[in-house]
C-alpha cells in the first residue's frame, strides 16, 4: 500500500525527467538530489521503465480519466495559444467535458501550469452555475431598479453594472429581490436591522448591491466588499436667488456706521437746542435766527438752505454737517450704484446649523439610510433638532423636483446632488440647484454580504482590480460632467442674466429721499 501512494505522488514529468537524467548518465544519487524524492523512489521508477518501457499510470479501479493522453496534449497546446482566455471555455470548445480541477491536474501533469493563473481560476469557477438572491432598490445614480414585462426585475446604474461584470467573471447568475419596508438598513433596539441589510442578517439573500455606508453597526451583523467609492453627505438646496428687499437701502453701512450717524444727529439736535435757548436768553428781542436743527438733514441730503446761518458758532455747525454729509452721501451712493450693478447673492444656509436657524426652508431626510439612523439617534444638539424637524422621503433623486419648486433641502449623498444638477443643466441650461459647502460626514461605499459569506473574498479578488483602476471615479465623472458648471457661488454662474431694477428694488430709496426732502421744504 505505501508502495503505491510513492508511485502514485510521483508527477508524470518529475517521472519523465528521472529517466531523462538517468539515460544521460546521472547516477541515481544525483537524480535523487535534483528531483527532490528518494533514492528508492528513483530506483522504482528506473526498473519500472526498464521493464515494462513506460512510466503512465496503469490502469486501476475508480474513475477513468475522462481525456486522452494526446488529449491532454491538445489542452495544453490550447491554453498555452490563449493564456489570458478562461482556460474552461477553451476546453470546452475542444469538446472535452471536464472540470477546472482536471484541467489543473492535466496541466501539472504535463508541466504546463504556468500558463494559468490558478489564482484567478479559482475565483473563476467558485460560483460556476449558481443562482444568487440579490438584495437591490432605486440609488439613482448607483441602482436603479426596472421590471420586465414578465414581472423579473434587473437593475442599472454604476454600481448594478460593476455587480454585473462580477456576475459575468464569477460565473453565477441572479435574482433581484427588494426589501419590503424600502430601506437601506437602520439598527433596531433589539439587535435586528431593517431593509438589505436585515435581509443579509436573516440570510434571506446571499448578497445586497446597496451600495451601503460602511459603519461599525452595520458591520457588526453584515460582511463587506472592498469599498467601491468614497461619497461625502450633505445639504441639497434650491439654489438661492437675488431676494427683494426694502431694506436693501441700508445695506451700503455695516449697522455700527448707522448707530454713530444716528448718535451723532441725536447729539447735535440736543446740543443746537440747548444753544438756541441760551441764546435767546443773551441776544437782544431783534435776533431772529439761531442753529437750525433741520441744518443736519439739509447738509446730509445735500440740499439748500434759505436760512443763512449769523454767527460764527452757526456757521462752523452747518459746515461741519455739509462737510460729513458730503463724505457720507457719496460713499453711500458709490456702495448702492455698485451693489445694484453687480448684486451679491447671499447663501443663507451652508452648515447644518444654518439649516435650523434659519427657519425658511423645509427639510427632509432619506428613510432608511446610515444618515437617518445617526440623526434619529441624538439626544441633543443640532442632530437631535435636525430629526425632530425633517421629515423622511425614498431618496433625494425623487424629490429634485420639490427641491427646485416646492425649496425644500434634502440631506443626501453628493453623487446623487450632482446627477441632478447634470441632468437639470443638460435640459435647462440653468442652474437650479445648489450643494452646501460644508458636508455632514463622509463614508465609504460597499456591497453587503450574510456575515461568515465566502462570496465575499471572491467579489473582492475583481473588485480591487476595478478600483484600483479608476473605472468607478470615471463613471461617475462621466455621469455627471455638465455638474460642474453649477457647482460655483450662486451669482458667479457666468451666465449673461439681465439686471432690471424693478420699483421694489427702488422703493426705501424713494421713501428716504421723499422723508428728506419733506423735511427740508418744512424748513
Amino acid at each position: 500500500m505505501d508502495s503505491h501512494c510513492c508511485w502514485k505522488l510521483v508527477k508524470l514529468n518529475s517521472r519523465t525527467q528521472m529517466i531523462q537524467l538517468w539515460q544521460n548518465g546521472a547516477s541515481v544519487r544525483d537524480i535523487a538530489r535534483g528531483t527532490g524524492y528518494s533514492i528508492t523512489t528513483v530506483y522504482r521508477w528506473i526498473n519500472r521503465w526498464q521493464r515494462e518501457g513506460s512510466i503512465y499510470d496503469k490502469p486501476r479501479r475508480g474513475r477513468p480519466r475522462v481525456t486522452s493522453a494526446e488529449q491532454d496534449k491538445q489542452i495544453l497546446r490550447a491554453i498555452h495559444a490563449y493564456p489570458k482566455q478562461d482556460p474552461v471555455g477553451i476546453v470546452q470548445s475542444l469538446n472535452y467535458r471536464c472540470s477546472w480541477k482536471t484541467i489543473q491536474r492535466r496541466l501539472e501533469e504535463q508541466g504546463g501550469a504556468q500558463f494559468v493563473n490558478f489564482r484567478n481560476l479559482d475565483h473563476l469557477m467558485a460560483l460556476k452555475g449558481r443562482h444568487l438572491k440579490v438584495g437591490a432598490d432605486t440609488w439613482i445614480p448607483w441602482v436603479d431598479v426596472h421590471e420586465r414585462a414578465d414581472g423579473s426585475l434587473y437593475a442599472s446604474g454604476v454600481a448594478a453594472e460593476f455587480f454585473d461584470i462580477i456576475a459575468t467573471k464569477l460565473n453565477f447568475s441572479y435574482t433581484l429581490m427588494i426589501p419590503a419596508d424600502r430601506e437601506w438598513g437602520r439598527g433596531m433596539p433589539n439587535g435586528s436591522f431593517t431593509g438589505m441589510i436585515g435581509m443579509c442578517q436573516r440570510k434571506e439573500v446571499d448578497v445586497a448591491i446597496g451600495p451601503f455606508g460602511i459603519t461599525y453597526e452595520r458591520s457588526k451583523v453584515v460582511d463587506y466588499s472592498v469599498p467601491l467609492s468614497m461619497d461625502q453627505f450633505g445639504i441639497f438646496l434650491p439654489r438661492p436667488r437675488l431676494e427683494k428687499d426694502l431694506a436693501g437701502i441700508s445695506k451700503p453701512f455695516a449697522w455700527q456706521v448707522w448707530m454713530v450717524l444716528a448718535v451723532a444727529v441725536l447729539l447735535c439736535v440736543i446740543i443746537s437746542l440747548l444753544i438756541n435757548r441760551i441764546l435767546q436768553q443773551s441776544k437782544a428781542p431783534s435776533v431772529k435766527y439761531s442753529i437750525k436743527p433741520m441744518w443736519i438733514l439739509v447738509a446730509l441730503f445735500r440740499g439748500s438752505t434759505q436760512i443763512e446761518p449769523e454767527t460764527d458758532t452757526e456757521r462752523v455747525f452747518l459746515a461741519t454737517w455739509m462737510w460729513a454729509g458730503l463724505i457720507l452721501s457719496t460713499a453711500y451712493c458709490g456702495v448702492l450704484t455698485s451693489l445694484l450693478a453687480v448684486p451679491k447673492v447671499t447663501v443663507p444656509v451652508d452648515p447644518l446649523q444654518d439649516l435650523v436657524s434659519y427657519k425658511k426652508i423645509p427639510w427632509a431626510i432619506e428613510r432608511g439610510t446610515f444618515l437617518h439612523q445617526v440623526f434619529s439617534e441624538a439626544t441633543s444638539g443640532v442632530y437631535k433638532k435636525i430629526s425632530d424637524g425633517g421629515s423622511l422621503v425614498t431618496n433625494g433623486y425623487d424629490e429634485r423636483n420639490r427641491v427646485k419648486t416646492e425649496r425644500i433641502a434634502v440631506l443626501c449623498d453628493v453623487f446623487t446632488m450632482k446627477k441632478i444638477m447634470n441632468d437639470d443643466y443638460s435640459n435647462t441650461g440653468i442652474c437650479n440647484y445648489y450643494i452646501a459647502e460644508k458636508p455632514i460626514t463622509s463614508v465609504a461605499l460597499a456591497f453587503a454580504f450574510p456575515k461568515g459569506s465566502d462570496l465575499a473574498r471572491h467579489f473582492d479578488h475583481w473588485l480591487g482590480p476595478v478600483k484600483e483602476s479608476g473605472l468607478v471615479g470615471r463613471s461617475i465623472a462621466a455621469l455627471t460632467a455638465n455638474a460642474t458648471a453649477c457647482l460655483i457661488k450662486p451669482g458667479k454662474e457666468g451666465m449673461s442674466v439681465s439686471l432690471v431694477i424693478s420699483l421694489q428694488d427702488l422703493a426705501g430709496l424713494f421713501i428716504l429721499s421723499g422723508a428728506g426732502q419733506l423735511s427740508v421744504q418744512r424748513h
